[in-house]
């Protein structure tokens, strides 16, 4: 299918012997740097001991979660190589079936702790967009972002705590008095297998008597917040809840992501 793409197309499996890997190689080497190529292949095959430099671009297609993966996986754009400038990683999730979900979050660290950053194509008039943050770096520019909403702001949380709570709804209120709508998702009071279920039903009760939109569920709650339609913050963070020091959030401004994440959450 990727055939038409490339000058030059490669497939290395598992159904190779080694002359026919081998062989692989050596072609791969002797692409003029005038041609475009693609190359498709395992991933155990172009992991530790593969070297060719020239490759700049990763399409991420099996979901994996341990960071040595990863690194061993995106090490293999990490080579000097004339004309190559930057490097990408295109990384595929599928949001709907929680366990991936996880994997990506797990993916999405390590990325941050080699360097690499968030890149959807679309730039930011108020703070830089596209970047990965963790437990100990997101809450000033995630605060910012709160205070630059023109519209709505949508927070998915599916734990909440009475500091979370009250400190946002001290945050909002001149937003709120501006027209800024504020809608939380959570967890239903009596889904905590924790704690006393008559102190969710008074914090959901706060968070109404300040104005703010309340929708509950039972189960399955993403770890997300939209500001504006257009800012995206989503990771495994529980942004009203308390922080783990493993948790991250990638932020980007995209409407496409946004979107999608409204259809999954209210439709």
């Amino acid at each position: 299918r990727v055939k038409g793409y490339a000058d030059q197309v490669f497939l290395m499996t598992g159904n190779h012997s080694k002359k026919e890997h081998r062989e692989i190689r050596e072609q791969l080497q002797a692409v003029s740097p005038k041609e475009t190529l693609i190359l498709v292949a395992t991933g155990s095959l172009v992991g530790e001991g593969f070297d060719f430099p020239r490759l700049d671009t990763l399409i991420m297609a099996t979901p994996v979660s341990f960071r040595s993966v990863v690194e061993q996986y995106a090490g293999r754009l990490n080579r000097d190589y004339e004309g190559k400038k930057n490097v990408i990683v295109y990384d595929y999730v599928d949001s709907h079936i929680s366990m991936f979900d996880k994997m990506y979050a797990k993916r999405l660290k390590a990325y941050k702790q080699i360097g690499y950053e968030v890149c959807s194509g679309l730039q930011s008039e108020k703070q830089t967009a596209n970047a990965i943050f963790d437990s100990e770096n997101y809450a000033a520019v995630y605060r910012k972002d709160l205070l630059e909403a023109n519209k709505n702001i949508v927070i998915s949380s599916p734990v909440i705590s009475g500091q979370k709570v009250h400190g946002l709804i001290d945050l909002l209120k001149e937003k709120q008095v501006s027209g800024v709508e504020v809608t939380i998702v959570t967890w239903e009071p009596d889904s905590y297998d924790y704690g006393d279920a008559g102190f969710w039903m008074q914090l959901h009760e706060d968070m109404r008597q300040a104005g703010f939109y309340i929708k509950t569920v039972e189960a399955t709650c993403e770890h997300f917040a939209v500001i504006d339609q257009e800012l995206v913050w989503y990771g495994n963070m529980n942004l009203l809840g308390k922080e783990r020091v493993e948790d991250s959030m990638m932020r980007v401004k995209s409407k496409e992501i946004a979107a999608e994440l409204m259809i999954l959450t209210f439709e």
